[in-house]
């Protein structure tokens, strides 16, 4: 009786779904909003991680000479850093790269494993339940430590400085854009505007599925307040 009880609301809430066509037009759109948008960020990443259009980039710490404070500075090679006696050395282009190959594989390895998991389910359905929990549980683990990661890269002081936000003392922001966008520039630019935005576009896009599941929760709540009634 249950079971029927909840294929009832199920029906009622879908139907009300379905007759409503200012929601059923806005999560429809939100859905293709976010394909689109999930497809053109995959194809950037890859972009990102093996053609990434910033110059290789090393930063180095440098002492001010009469002075305690130390500065950052960007140098093209490992060998210039060194030779600068820059301390405390970061390959910040290669640590931009690795963040977006992580992401790209982090996205992409679960669908080059659905038809393992496919297989699986086909030998032994618990040997199937144990590969699709496996996979599951990794790519979810792995997306959360590199969503963490890339805010800790980017928004850092060493990240901050790489890619051009933070702005040095004794410049003023219209000097340091110019100073950054220049032809032989080594500041991350490009990689930094893409974080950015990737972290922009998914707060606003959680913001919506989050709007649009209270309007379907709406939906069903509506279905099931009809349903307790008419029971009664």
């Amino acid at each position: 009786k249950k079971m029927e009880e909840l294929s009832t609301i199920s029906s009622q809430g879908w139907r009300n779904f379905t007759q409503n066509k200012a929601i059923c037009c806005c999560t429809s759109l939100t859905c293709l909003v976010f394909t689109g948008v999930w497809l053109t960020f995959l194809i950037y990443l890859g972009v990102y991680a093996y053609n990434n259009p910033d110059k290789d980039v090393w930063l180095g710490h440098m002492k001010v000479e009469g002075d305690k404070a130390v500065t950052m500075q960007l140098f093209p090679t490992k060998e210039a850093l060194d030779a600068a006696n820059g301390t405390s050395s970061v390959h910040m282009h290669e640590r931009l790269v690795a963040w977006f190959s992580w992401g790209f594989y982090t996205f992409v390895l679960p669908f080059a494993l659905i038809p393992v998991v496919i297989c699986s389910f086909i030998m032994n359905p618990v040997v199937g339940f144990i590969c699709q929990a496996v996979v599951s549980c990794a790519c979810s683990c792995s997306i959360i430590a590199w969503f963490i990661t890339g805010i800790l890269w980017r928004w850092s002081t060493d990240g901050q400085f790489a890619v051009g936000t933070l702005v040095p003392s004794g410049k003023t922001e219209e000097e340091w854009m110019e100073l950054t966008k220049a032809d032989d520039s080594l500041y991350q630019v490009k990689s930094g505007n893409f974080m950015y935005y990737y972290y922009l576009l998914v707060l606003i896009l959680n913001c919506s599925f989050c709007g649009c599941a209270c309007m379907v929760a709406c939906c069903f709540g509506c279905a099931n307040i009809k349903f307790s009634s008419s029971s009664d």
